[in-house]
């Protein structure tokens, strides 16, 4: 027997399908949470250089990204700031100092740019689901010939909206780009 789900709410390959509340829920509880946990555990090492390097390449955004590229960023909108708190939380209890919001902006910025490399999701959230939406679309085009994007889905101009919000002003993407 086959079993039929009949909520349109699932879970393919790793990434939630369905309505917000199922996608926000899912980021929480398989991402925030997990996640949360893990950074708190860092103080506890010797060493604060191997709890920077954890943070920065295990438990930071690249433990969001692949649902960033697949959850629409207007959906998660609160869970992108929640992430950017819990990495900067993370990060001040293993200097042992509270940041100020220019501190933190520094120290989210690229090592090539004087920062720690700590990058945010909320600024990232934007390019990497415009980037999956337009580089999976001829794909999806070509698994079924009927498939459109959603005419009705404003994710896309949220999104472009935010991504020109985080970049300079001719790296904007023009309204028709999509």
């Amino acid at each position: 027997d086959i079993p039929v789900n009949v909520s349109r709410n699932f879970k393919f390959l790793g990434a939630p399908i369905g309505n917000k509340t199922f996608c926000t829920d899912f980021f929480v509880e398989k991402r925030l949470k997990p996640v949360s946990k893990m950074i708190a555990e860092l103080p506890g090492l010797e060493d604060a250089q191997v709890g920077l390097k954890i943070l920065g390449r295990c438990l930071g955004i690249g433990q969001f990204m692949y649902n960033l590229r697949t959850i629409r960023p207007d959906w998660l909108h609160d869970c992108l700031q929640g992430s950017d708190d819990l990495i900067k939380r993370g990060f001040e209890d293993l200097i042992g100092i509270g940041l100020s919001d220019q501190s933190w902006d520094q120290a989210s910025l690229s090592l090539r740019k004087g920062g720690v490399g700590l990058r945010r999701c909320s600024k990232h959230a934007a390019a990497a689901y415009l980037s999956s939406r337009v580089s999976t679309s001829k794909l999806c085009g070509a698994i079924d010939l009927e498939f459109v994007w959603d005419a009705t889905d404003d994710s896309l101009e949220y999104a472009r909206g935010l991504f020109n919000d985080n970049v300079d002003e001719p790296d904007h993407l023009p309204p028709d780009y999509l």
